[in-house]
Order: C-alpha cells, then sequence, then structure tokens
C-alpha cells in the first residue's frame, strides 16, 4: 500500500520506490519500471511508448524520455515493490529472456534500435492497442 502522505507531490517530479523487497525480506535497490506520475506530467511526456511493448528491458527509454523532456526524478520510501522468485511463483523470474541486446530483441525489435538511441522524445501516437475501461 502506497502512503501518499509521505510524497510532497510537486510538479515536474515523479516517484520511484527506494527499495525491492525479496519475499525473504532481502532489500534490494530499486525496480527501474515502476513509477508514480500524476496524470499531467505522464502525458506531457507522450505516455509510456507502445512500441516498445513486448520489448522485454526497455524501460529504460521511458526514464530517459521522463528526465529529458524536464521531469525530475525522486526516490521514496513512501511504497516498496514486492520480489517474487521462480520459488514463489513458476513463472516470476524473466532471466531467461534476452533484453534489448540479445538476439530475441534484435530479430523481433529492429524498429525500436533507433528510438532507444535517441535523445529524449514524444511518441507520437503512445496508445495504439485496443484498451477497455472497467468500471468497477
Amino acid at each position: 500500500m502506497i502512503n501518499f502522505a509521505q510524497i510532497e507531490a510537486k510538479a515536474g517530479n515523479y516517484y520511484m520506490p527506494a527499495s525491492q523487497v525479496k519475499t525473504d525480506g532481502t532489500v534490494l535497490g530499486e525496480h527501474p519500471n515502476t513509477y508514480l506520475f500524476n496524470v499531467r506530467n505522464y502525458w506531457m511526456i507522450g505516455g509510456y511508448d507502445e512500441d516498445f511493448a513486448g520489448a522485454y528491458g526497455s524501460d529504460g527509454n521511458f526514464r530517459k524520455n521522463a528526465t529529458g523532456l524536464g521531469l525530475r526524478e525522486v526516490k521514496t520510501s513512501a511504497w516498496h515493490t514486492v520480489v517474487y522468485r521462480k520459488e514463489d511463483i513458476f513463472d516470476a523470474c524473466t532471466h531467461d529472456f534476452s533484453r534489448k541486446d540479445g538476439p530475441y530483441y534484435r530479430a523481433h525489435f529492429p524498429h525500436l534500435e533507433r528510438k532507444r538511441r535517441s535523445q529524449a522524445y514524444i511518441p507520437e501516437s503512445p496508445i495504439r492497442f485496443p484498451y477497455v475501461e472497467e468500471q468497477i
């Protein structure tokens, strides 16, 4: 649960949890792809570019865009992520998938190399997949 009272939300900031906690209680560094944005800042940078959907290990591109377009990354202890291992959940570990420089990535996502190596940019059309808003 996020303790929003601990986050002094300021315009121009986005927030990352300061730590991950393994299910055995071991504390690790932050997860590189967990963020808290306000809506205005998220869309100011163009959202999360869906060209990278399925391209494991490409979360750095989103961070590059956020900081390159003027947002400041702030680590917070208001929440943490939980790390599940293969021992906890069968498919929780993704170390078998190649990252951005592996053969799978190069074969299936060659068009992303230009974006990955570019300076910060705003995605032209960040939402291209069908989504349905569920009412709870």
